[in-house]
């Protein structure tokens, strides 16, 4: 039997800004744990340039059921233009994703 939970990723320009976006979804229960990994290194075109920043990488473990509010959510309250959002269906192991889906 599959245990299916929700994966995404996003990125912002400071540790804080991740931080603040982590836990303001986490208290609005679009998610069940908001993870901040970084620094990463971004190489990317833009408005016609090659740009190269240091970013903050925010990753989302959350219910299929939240998927959409979440979408809504990123959007408003991202501060970049074109925030990166990446989403995945995962398998994960019974226990979490009970946590992860009651949330």
């Amino acid at each position: 039997m599959l245990n299916l939970i929700r994966v995404a990723r996003t990125s912002l320009k400071t540790r804080q800004q991740a931080l603040d976006l982590g836990r303001s979804l986490v208290v609005l229960n679009l998610v069940a744990c908001a993870q901040v990994v970084g620094p990463v290194t971004s190489v990317y075109h833009w408005e016609g340039k090659i740009e190269e920043n240091e970013e903050w990488e925010l990753q989302l473990k959350y219910s299929p059921e939240n998927e959409d509010a979440l979408r809504k959510c990123i959007g408003e309250e991202h501060p970049y233009d074109e925030p990166q959002w990446i989403s995945w269906e995962v398998d994960a192991s019974e226990g979490y994703a009970k946590w992860v889906t009651l949330k």
